[in-house]
């Protein structure tokens, strides 16, 4: 996570609670690296709500060198898929509302807005 903070808009492991959200993911989340010789990106979720069968989308980020090349894209599908072997129905996340090219990213990959939102942020969901 270290490596790829200075990629994103707003900082992770700046963040006041980044131990707590840190250990959370450790404990409970799924977390894939792609790489080559060195990382290249990496997201983190959870396909854990059984009840409601709906997965979450974390963090995903990509090293800026490689950016634009599919990585994010690669990372979105390995995780859409690994929710479904888990008997996701929806996936979903939380995105920055200042972050105009995440936005687009996850749009044209089919997620849409939902009518509920934060002071800082939208949520999306995709139906898998």
């Amino acid at each position: 996570m270290l490596h790829f903070d200075p990629y994103f808009q707003h900082s992770v492991v700046g963040r006041s609670d980044f131990q707590e959200v840190f250990q959370r993911i450790d404990t409970c989340a799924r977390f894939f690296v792609a790489h080559r010789a060195q990382p290249l990106g990496y997201v983190a979720f959870y396909c854990n709500d059984l009840k409601q069968q709906s997965a979450y989308l974390t963090m995903i980020g990509v090293a800026k060198a490689s950016q634009h090349q599919g990585i994010g894209s690669r990372l979105l599908q390995e995780v859409e898929d690994v929710s479904r072997r888990y008997g996701m129905r929806t996936l979903g996340l939380e995105v920055w509302k200042d972050n105009e090219n995440a936005q687009e990213f996850y749009r044209s990959h089919g997620f849409a807005f939902l009518p509920k939102e934060s002071e800082t942020s939208f949520f999306m969901e995709k139906v898998l």
